[in-house]
């Protein structure tokens, strides 16, 4: 499903300061872990961010209403794709 990146999001600012801080692992291929207050949806979603799709992303998500895509991992995409980092996360 295609779900678009965010323009805004209270958890933007937190994931790109904690991307660009732990970027070169990243860069690395290793994991980075960025804390964030409790609560969201449970479950496990995989997107892939293309450098030619700058409005939206893929992911595997099976919702039916786009609207309701978890907001964290929309803003993480969003973040990933500002600090130039690419691929299926």
């Amino acid at each position: 499903m295609r779900i678009s990146y965010v323009s805004r999001s209270k958890f933007l600012i937190l994931f790109t300061t904690g991307i660009l801080y732990q970027g070169d692992r990243l860069s690395n291929g290793e994991t980075i872990e960025i804390q964030v207050e409790a609560g969201g949806y449970g479950g496990k979603v995989e997107v892939e961010l293309t450098p030619t799709h700058t409005d939206e992303f893929n992911a595997n998500w099976n919702g039916a209403d786009p609207t309701r895509f978890p907001a964290r991992i929309r803003a993480v995409a969003t973040a990933l794709r500002d600090c130039g980092f690419a691929g299926r996360s």
